[in-house]
């Protein structure tokens, strides 16, 4: 409560994560108005910082404060809460590092130390004026811009080839010397837009079969995979042990958090393939609860509700719940530059 405020008024439009007022959808906003014929931000580096939170060095971070807060005390609390240990199977471990990850400032110091990256992307390209950008261009040198959620960021460069991988590296030695922090060299890729790119469980690629190029966002196949294994794990042999209602109304707690989740991107014709995977699911679960076959479950289960058909179960205080369905969540457009105000300031006028 006490130091949000002051590094609100530092932090860069940039940073999204851990934020008030600021969301996932932002970051992933941003992306539509970067990948376009005019500013051609088409190389993107997928930054993964190892073991961030884990590689926080305490010294640096101690540092970092000390800069912004005079109030030994706060500063004391701070590095208490940094050594008090974490425990694993009971036994509790010295933390010579790194941020306890669940803790409820956690987020915070993050946001603080990973600000220097923030500050030495905005010292060396951020600032620059439009013309200072166009000369650049001109003189066939790239512009970067950076959208950054807690550890998760990508840097998007109107550059060759060869400068995106040049820009790679820069970062890397900035955060390794400055930071002590390691890239992923695994994990950290070089990418066009056009062959696609994950970031924050969205999968953006730029596509061509829309008469001009347009940029696709869909939640990412990672995040599609996760999905049907949690469906696979509601409704496995090991839940028999519930009731309908129960599997019901899980169900659509999971798909409705999903759905609202992803409703701002390209999910319709997607959404439509899960909603028939849920729906084999849950027949599935219902023969395997009732030992019988789906011909008798589809005609005690299966009923038309709103002009279609749906799976529903009776519910305990009378009437039906039926199943969820992703595509009923209606899809809609994020709003572009959306103007997020600072949370403690009535006026604000921070750099972006």
């Amino acid at each position: 409560m006490l130091l949000e405020p002051i590094y609100e008024s530092d932090f860069l439009d940039c940073s999204y994560g851990f934020r008030p007022g600021r969301r996932t959808m932002d970051a992933v906003s941003q992306l539509w108005s970067y990948i376009q014929r005019a500013p051609k931000f088409y190389w993107i580096i997928e930054g993964d910082i190892r073991g961030c939170f884990d590689t926080i060095s305490h010294h640096k971070l101690m540092g970092l404060l000390k800069h912004r807060v005079g109030d030994r005390d706060i500063l004391n609390l701070v590095w208490m809460f940094l050594k008090a240990g974490v425990m694993e199977e009971g036994v509790v471990r010295d933390s010579e590092m790194g941020t306890p990850q669940g803790g409820i400032f956690s987020p915070l110091l993050a946001n603080v130390y990973l600000h220097e990256m923030d500050r030495f992307w905005w010292e060396q390209y951020g600032r620059l004026s439009p013309d200072q950008r166009r000369r650049r261009r001109e003189a066939g040198e790239g512009n970067v811009r950076l959208l950054r959620y807690a550890d998760d960021f990508v840097l998007l460069w109107n550059g060759t080839k060869q400068g995106a991988y040049a820009l790679k590296e820069r970062f890397a030695t900035f955060l390794r010397d400055e930071l002590h922090l390691e890239l992923s060299v695994e994990k950290t890729l070089v990418t066009h837009a056009d062959e696609g790119f994950d970031f924050l469980g969205f999968h953006a690629r730029r596509c061509h079969d829309y008469g001009r190029p347009v940029l696709i966002i869909r939640p990412s196949p990672k995040n599609v995979e996760h999905f049907k294994e949690r469906v696979r794990g509601l409704t496995d042999r090991a839940m028999l042990s519930w009731d309908a209602e129960s599997l019901v109304t899980h169900l659509n707690l999971y798909l409705k958090g999903w759905g609202y989740y992803y409703r701002y991107c390209s999910i319709s014709k997607l959404a439509a393939s899960l909603d028939y995977f849920v729906w084999g699911r849950v027949l599935y679960w219902l023969c395997k609860k009732h030992r019988r076959g789906p011909r008798e479950m589809w005609r005690q289960y299966v009923c038309r509700m709103g002009g279609r058909k749906v799976i529903a179960v009776p519910r305990a205080e009378g009437g039906l719940l039926p199943a969820g369905f992703i595509h009923d969540i209606r899809v809609q457009r994020y709003p572009r530059f959306r103007r997020i105000p600072h949370p403690y300031l009535v006026a604000d006028s921070q750099p972006g």
